[in-house]
């Protein structure tokens, strides 16, 4: 009763908490944590380096935790909390009386000023954290932990976006100190509220027994685990990489020549772009693991800083370039966020020994967060001055070491490539997935399908998804296979037979052959012939013997389309046992594919045997690949179709002008134009008999056993049937010239 009652306040109490996290959010978004502190510090003429110090306080202050934690249990983390969150807060508001210190007591002592509040704020903001971090272990059910932290997110992110706008405004094109301090104490009224929305979060109690902190010696012997240390190396070369990108509002003020109220909506765009991306990295990160999407973000993260230099100044390409770059940011640092995370926990961490792998890491990544920017600042101001002193040819010091952050971070994706994770998903995979097919239509029948509920919507979207033809729909197609409709299964397996081969896709094939709807078996064959996949041999010559006719007819021909030869002497015996019609033309197909002279004979007399026109012309094709390419008998045979006297005087005058013609040839001249004459006429059945008969006289010599079979029953033939079975002379016409080329 009281885990149930305890559960029910918790919930209850969620609202408190996403609204004691989103105000803090948006205070840290337009005081410390986003552009409006680094532009107030640059209107206060701050050099980089000592905003790179100020800067790296944040992420050095976060050590502190380590030696924190035992304190904030003892002393009760929701008290932790509150206690040092109210403090910071407090000494944050001290930056309104920036003013009045300089009005006192001079710039320079302002500057000191605010220096010392924002080192006490870091340290106190740090102690808060360390309070925060388990007490919302215990405030939010597990149950409920992924929902609240999905809402948490978009409101978050949407609160801070309109939060940065509105700073826009209210700074404008040309701002003073004064609109920076009306933002400042607007953060700061925002982080008050924060503090009183905490009050009725319930948890956070004190722990009697006594908490030790992680010991040195333990985070250290972390680092002889292969994967730890590439990681931990690839996070002090990504961050050190970054690092300079946090100047980007100076670039954007100094170099590209933005307002400052601008360069804040530059920050909403990039925040807008986290928002609209993190959830297609977190789908992307269970669907294909999280390296790939590491090694894809960091790729776009280590091409940012010369995108931001290629953006050019007083340019009608200025304003469009920088909201693409801006959204490129928001992308690459959704997904390097996302995907960093789920590598630490799925890759890199030992669970046994959770606790001290992730100290290591906290402690790594706050001190290499902090030494970074301020190597980063100090740079920036040292080349600007050594391009001043000594009239270098450099346009400005972001020219000299964005290019440098760019080969950092390069070298972080090299040592990334490094960590394996236990889903084998590499980038070179992911992208080829991306460029194949139609990506963009992928995307849209990803969506269509979670959202689709009538059977004509599902049938509707699993077409789309064969019709995108990309492997990013594979998963989709395969889990349509278990579709409860059989029309969707049928959709599913038709839209496979379009897309390339891929193992999943072979297999979930080949699983279909053994089940228990003929139909779909059917289907399944026809789409592995059409997919081309020779490791469904095998099993199709396991079907061969099905008790389905139907299903045997199909696996010869798809068999005979995968190029099977081995098969021929089966194909052979089960085409002269059996009685079945239908089963025989699959056979005698499939033997005309696979080339197989020793069955021309029995073709010859199956096709004078059957009836049907479909059969006739499926047997003499079958007989015309087998030999020669059926490519000219296709062609006369569609032309015949359509006007047949036309069609028997070109392939005529065509003979006529080949090469190498047989010596016989000219002695019958006469007669072939006698033919072209009868056919010119319209006397198709006096033009026919003389086809017969150049047939019998115009071979050459030594045509070989199987091209003189056939054209002597064809010669044979045409004089039976004439008109009514015109495939006779199409077949013949097309074996002579096959015999003169040779």
């Amino acid at each position: 009763m009281n885990d149930e009652l305890t559960y029910r306040v918790k919930v209850q109490r969620l609202p408190w908490a996403l609204t004691n996290q989103t105000l803090n959010a948006v205070s840290a978004q337009i005081t410390f944590g986003g552009p409006v502190l680094l532009l107030f510090l640059d209107s206060l003429g701050l050099t980089k380096a000592h905003m790179g110090l100020l800067l790296a306080c944040f992420p050095l202050s976060s050590l502190i935790a380590l030696a924190a934690e035992p304190f904030a249990a003892r002393f009760g983390n929701k008290r932790t909390y509150l206690t040092f969150y109210s403090i910071r807060t407090l000494v944050l508001a001290l930056l309104l009386a920036v003013p009045g210190v300089i009005y006192n007591f001079g710039a320079l002592n302002a500057v000191v000023f605010i220096s010392l509040v924002l080192v006490a704020f870091a340290v106190l903001r740090a102690v808060a954290s360390t309070g925060f971090s388990p007490w919302y272990q215990e405030f939010v059910p597990n149950a409920t932990r992924s929902r609240y932290a999905l809402i948490y997110n978009l409101v978050s992110n949407i609160a801070g976006t309109i939060a940065l706008v509105m700073a826009a405004f209210m700074i404008g094109p040309e701002p003073g100190m004064g609109p920076f301090l009306w933002i400042i104490g607007a953060g700061v009224a925002l982080g008050l509220a924060a503090g009183v929305c905490a009050f009725p979060m319930p948890g956070g109690a004190p722990i009697a027994e006594r908490r030790k902190s992680v010991s040195l010696g333990a985070m250290l012997d972390t680092l002889h685990t292969r994967e730890f240390s590439y990681y931990l190396a690839g996070i002090a070369l990504i961050t050190l990489g970054s690092a300079p990108l946090q100047f980007i509002p100076l670039l954007m003020k100094h170099r590209i020549g933005l307002p400052d109220n601008d360069i804040l909506i530059f920050s909403a765009i990039t925040l807008t772009g986290n928002l609209l991306f993190s959830y297609l990295w977190s789908w992307a990160t269970d669907r294909w693991g999280n390296k790939a999407i590491i090694m894809l973000s960091l790729g776009v993260l280590a091409v940012m800083p010369l995108a931001w230099l290629a953006i050019p100044a007083a340019s009608p390409l200025t304003i469009p370039l920088a909201i693409a770059v801006s959204i490129m940011a928001g992308l690459s640092s959704a997904g390097w966020s996302i995907g960093s995370v789920g590598l630490l926990f799925n890759g890199v961490v030992a669970p046994e020994r959770k606790t001290d792998f992730l100290a290591a890491n906290y402690a790594w990544s706050g001190l290499v967060g902090g030494l970074s920017v301020l190597v980063a600042g100090g740079a920036l101001d040292l080349v600007k001055s050594t391009i001043q002193v000594n009239h270098l040819p450099m346009p400005d010091e972001y020219t000299v070491l964005f290019p440098v952050a760019f080969l950092i971070s390069v070298t972080s994706i090299l040592v990334f490539r490094q960590v394996r994770e236990y889903k084998a998903f590499g980038l070179r995979r992911l992208l080829t997935m991306l460029l194949k097919g139609n990506p963009i239509r992928a995307a849209g029948s990803l969506i269509m399908y979670r959202r689709a509920r009538a059977e004509s919507e599902r049938i509707s979207v699993t077409e789309s998804m064969g019709s995108a033809k990309s492997p990013l729909n594979i998963d989709e197609l395969l889990d349509a296979m278990y579709d409860p409709s059989f029309n969707v299964r049928h959709e599913a397996i038709i839209a496979m037979a379009r897309m390339r081969a891929d193992d999943r896709l072979i297999n979930a094939l080949i699983e279909v052959l053994h089940g228990n709807e003929p139909d779909l078996s059917v289907s399944a064959i026809w789409a592995l012939g059409r997919l081309g996949d020779r490791r469904a041999i095998e099993p199709l010559r396991e079907l061969l013997d099905s008790a389905y006719p139907l299903i045997r007819a199909r696996s010869a021909r798809t068999l005979a389309l995968l190029g099977d030869y081995d098969i021929v002497p089966n194909l052979l015996d089960k085409f002269r046992s059996t009685e079945d019609e239908g089963l025989r033309i699959a056979y005698a197909t499939a033997l005309g594919a696979l080339r197989s002279r020793d069955a021309v004979a029995g073709l010859l007399e199956f096709l004078h045997n059957v009836r049907g026109k479909d059969a006739h012309m499926e047997l003499a094709l079958a007989i015309a690949q087998i030999a020669s390419t059926p490519d000219n008998y296709v062609h006369l045979a569609r032309q015949v179709r359509l006007n047949p006297t036309s069609a028997f005087s070109q392939a005529l005058l065509g003979l006529r002008r080949l090469r190498n013609l047989p010596p016989g040839w000219l002695e019958n001249t006469e007669l072939v134009d006698h033919c072209i004459s009868s056919f010119a006429r319209y006397d198709q059945e006096r033009g026919l008999l003389d086809i017969a008969a150049i047939l019998d006289r115009c071979q050459p010599v030594n045509i070989g056993e199987t091209y003189a079979l056939i054209l002597r029953e064809c010669a044979e033939c045409v004089r039976e049937f004439k008109s009514a079975r015109t495939e006779y002379a199409v077949l013949g016409l097309h074996i002579l010239r096959a015999a003169i080329e040779l």
